[in-house]
């Protein structure tokens, strides 16, 4: 019953950040641009351009954590922020992810590249997830009164990033090994 009653709290969260978003920036996700980049140089391009943006697609991007947070407060009601601030750090995280967390990284431009995620990438964290969780904890913390911690957060994550790395090294498959003789002679030529 209780299990019961935090979804529907969350889920009366959820559908408040949603629907207050999409109501004050006209869309809920930001429409494509042109279709994806045709090569890495065109993929660069548009990141340079879409850094220096302070709106994309008509959305508002925060510039940084502090920023974020106020843009939080601003879309969501007193209650919502008080269950968001009730529940535990790892079960706002968990819980809200696919829904709070996903509209983050749409919203704020994160796939493609804007302020904030530049901001979050050159403090080390790359994956777009990555860096939605690490607002949603910063955020859960900042309401809270807690220290934010984002070195710590973010050693964190750049520890369980290398842990899966050496984790898919060690089932890698080798496809094919080729062998061929190298003539001493031509060797280093």
């Amino acid at each position: 019953m209780v299990i019961c009653m935090m979804a529907l709290r969350i889920s009366h969260l959820l559908f408040y950040l949603l629907l207050v978003g999409s109501t004050m920036h006209g869309q809920v996700s930001p429409p494509a641009e042109e279709g994806p980049p045709s090569s890495p140089e065109q993929y660069e391009a548009r990141y340079q351009e879409r850094i220096k943006l302070s709106e994309i697609a008509g959305i508002y991007i925060p510039v940084d954590l502090q920023d974020a947070f106020t843009q939080l407060e601003r879309l969501a009601s007193a209650e919502s922020l008080a269950f968001f601030r009730e529940q535990s750090e790892d079960e706002v995280v968990a819980r809200l992810f696919p829904k709070l967390g996903r509209w983050i990284i749409l919203n704020w431009g994160f796939e493609g590249g804007s302020r904030l995620s530049h901001t979050l990438r050159t403090q080390g964290v790359y994956a777009p997830d990555d860096m939605s969780r690490l607002i949603m904890r910063s955020f859960h913390r900042y309401l809270n009164g807690q220290p934010l911690d984002v070195d710590g957060q973010i050693l964190l994550i750049q520890e369980r990033v290398a842990q899966e790395q050496l984790e898919r090294q060690k089932e890698a498959k080798v496809i094919q090994e080729t062998r061929r003789k190298v003539d001493p002679a031509t060797r280093g030529q």
